[in-house]
């Protein structure tokens, strides 16, 4: 066991995207950050007296792959790695040096390749995989969404509830446990239209179009679903969210963020929400310009 345990760090880094803007950037944040953070670990025990490096919890990201050489289907942890994406290529280094620190010093790394990232907890920063966040607050206000990538273009994703619930497992884990020190992990995969679908379902009136850039490209380099079997029989990861829910959550969620403040609408880069009337799964979802809350259906 880890002890003490360290906090997960899931605070992203750019996007896939914006690393390809500035791939200069993306590779000192990245690479140059995970050096850091590695060599500090393990020079951790001389300095606290125990001889005993500090673990270190990195997520990495299916974009350390390439398809092809490696599967669209049922894309494994050994599949080959050929990343597309600057972002792709750090997280590989990420991977490399953290199982080089584990074997010559020690330090007890551990990290989960993780896929497009469901939540409502910081607004989407235009990432291959943020239209599956950004298509809920365009649903809640001007119910028109134009996405960045095609209908077809199926990714695997998880709710952020399962990721932490994951983190905290790989964490927990004994170490005579793990097989390897990074695993593929995955609560779903849909196409954008999939998407659509589900939020049309709740949100009457609500159209999608599709406007393919080159995310669409970025998007059919990656997996389409993963073999997350490892994970699942070394640390136990049991996602418990799926596309309905998922979208349950993410519409009384965002549509509480939006309300909360004209400044958090902007945020998300649509109009202000509060005091504007949203028919939600057939409900009439009214609040009054003081609310800060709606009450929808939702899953957990």
């Amino acid at each position: 066991m880890l002890s003490p345990l360290p906090p997960p760090h899931l605070t992203p880094p750019p996007p896939t995207a914006a690393g390809e803007r500035n791939p200069a950037a993306a590779l000192a944040v990245n690479a140059g950050g995970t050096s850091n953070v590695l060599s500090c670990a393990a020079a951790q025990g001389a300095h606290n007296g125990t001889g005993t490096p500090a673990a270190v919890m990195a997520p990495s990201t299916i974009a350390v792959y390439g398809c092809p050489p490696a599967p669209r289907d049922f894309c494994g942890d050994d599949a080959v790695q050929r990343p597309t994406t600057m972002y792709g290529l750090t997280k590989a280094h990420q991977e490399l040096l953290g199982e080089y620190y584990f074997k010559k010093a020690g330090v007890d790394y551990r990290s989960f390749r993780l896929p497009g990232v469901i939540s409502a907890d910081a607004p989407p920063g235009g990432g291959t995989t943020d239209y599956a966040c950004a298509i809920f607050a365009a649903a809640l206000t001007t119910k028109k969404f134009d996405c960045y990538l095609s209908a077809d273009a199926e990714l695997p994703f998880a709710h952020m509830e399962d990721v932490l619930s994951g983190a905290a497992r790989l964490l927990q884990a004994p170490g005579a446990r793990l097989s390897r020190r990074t695993y593929s992990v995955s609560g779903f995969s849909a196409i954008p239209a999939q998407w659509a679908g589900a939020v049309a379902a709740r949100v009457p009136g609500f159209k999608v179009s599709f406007s393919p850039d080159f995310r669409d490209g970025i998007a059919r380099s990656w997996p389409a679903s993963l073999d997350d079997s490892n994970a699942r029989r070394d640390w136990g990861w049991n996602p418990l969210q799926g596309l309905e829910p998922t979208t349950d959550a993410m519409l009384a969620r965002v549509d509480s963020i939006l309300r909360s403040s004209d400044e958090a609408a902007r945020a998300w880069g649509v109009p202000p929400l509060r005091g504007r009337s949203v028919v939600v799964g057939g409900m009439a979802a009214a609040a009054a310009a003081s609310t800060t809350t709606t009450s929808l259906s939702a899953a957990p």
